[in-house]
C-alpha cells in the first residue's frame, strides 16, 4: 500500500486523516510502510562485500 494519502488540502480533511491515523491503528499500520526500505542497505554490502560473495 502507497504510503501517501493524497488529498485535498483543505484543513478539516487534513484534520481528518490525521486524526484517524493517530486513533486507528490498523489506519497507522496500513500507511506506515517505508517505501525506502529498511535503512540498513549499506550494513548488508558491507556485509557481502566483507565475506567476499561474488553472487548474492
Amino acid at each position: 500500500m502507497n504510503p501517501v494519502v493524497r488529498q485535498v488540502a483543505d484543513e478539516e480533511t487534513i484534520y481528518y486523516n490525521f486524526k484517524e491515523l493517530l486513533e486507528n491503528q490498523d489506519a497507522y499500520n496500513g500507511k506506515a510502510n517505508n517505501p525506502y526500505g529498511d535503512g540498513k542497505a549499506c550494513i548488508k554490502i558491507a556485509d557481502i562485500l566483507e565475506k567476499g560473495y561474488t553472487e548474492i
